[in-house]
């Protein structure tokens, strides 16, 4: 995980575009920690701890006995399936718990409140958008730590999730040292082109000399 939070979105996501691996959950924008600073950086990663939302009223749903957040582990994501529902499935409350038991952020695929409060306490919250009408009696966890959509992404839990200001991936548990072995490769052809870029040599030639063929990975036995 420490090796993972050494490069940004973009990196890994260019890694894992080019392994195959749909990673990118879109459409999702940092709400918490506000950033105001250009010189400011804000990444979190964490293994996913997954939450399914639906309807409070309709098909029967199971009553669970502790709420989601109480049983994220110290280090996780809470990434939280709850497209279309119009209601905040996240708030200031649970942001100040979240944080109480060590987790390290909230992907949500819905709607959050209570920013202020979020930003007061430098929770990360990412979401799809934000609203002012609370979710109790509306909205319901269904499942905990199950594989849930999540804005087109499979999110298994365990899987890393990784945010910054840029957005939101996944990345699958059992493909973490390939994605990590071709982003360091990658970074290093991107360096290499950023200080010809410096020296005055054109976008065409820099990528032509130093984005070169990735070397495969091997596996370890």
């Amino acid at each position: 995980m420490d090796r993972l939070k050494l490069y940004g979105t973009c990196s890994l996501a260019d890694a894992c575009f080019q392994l195959g691996i749909n990673c990118h959950l879109r459409g999702l924008t940092m709400r918490a920690p506000l950033v105001t600073e250009p010189s400011q950086t804000h990444r979190i990663v964490g293994p996913a701890h997954t939450v399914r939302m639906v309807p409070a009223k309709g098909a029967s749903v199971p009553s669970l006995p502790h709420h989601h957040v109480d049983v994220a582990a110290p280090g996780s994501v809470i990434v939280l399936s709850a497209p279309d529902s119009g209601y905040g499935c996240w708030g200031g409350l649970m942001s100040r718990r979240a944080k109480k038991i060590g987790c390290q952020g909230v992907v949500v695929d819905g709607n959050c409140r209570d920013l202020e409060e979020s930003r007061e306490l430098q929770f990360s919250v990412f979401s799809k958008d934000v609203t002012v009408l609370g979710v109790s009696g509306m909205m319901v966890p269904q499942a905990i730590n199950e594989p849930i959509t999540c804005c087109g992404v499979l999110v298994r839990p365990g899987d890393f999730v990784h945010a910054d200001v840029n957005g939101v991936i996944c990345i699958p548990a059992d493909r973490v040292e390939e994605v990590l072995h071709l982003v360091e490769q990658l970074e290093t052809m991107d360096k290499n082109v950023a200080e010809a870029l410096d020296r005055g040599d054109t976008i065409k030639e820099s990528f032509k000399r130093h984005r070169t063929k990735p070397k495969p990975f091997k596996a370890k036995l």
